[in-house]
């Protein structure tokens, strides 16, 4: 199954924008994140959505 195929749901359930946020939001963790405060998963689902960010931001 493609990545964008598994994102998609979740695409269509929230607002550009938040999405774009969300991605953002991950992208800065080095701004925000501690040892307290992580990310809820792993170092190679953040390669994954990024992946698919990337993905889409190329598509036309």
């Amino acid at each position: 199954m493609a990545r964008e195929t598994l994102q998609l749901p979740l695409q269509k359930a929230t607002d550009p924008e938040l999405w774009r946020k969300a991605n953002r939001k991950y992208l800065e963790r080095t701004n925000w994140e501690t040892p307290e405060r992580k990310r809820p998963f792993s170092p190679g689902v953040q390669d994954f959505i990024i992946a698919v960010a990337r993905h889409q931001a190329e598509a036309p």
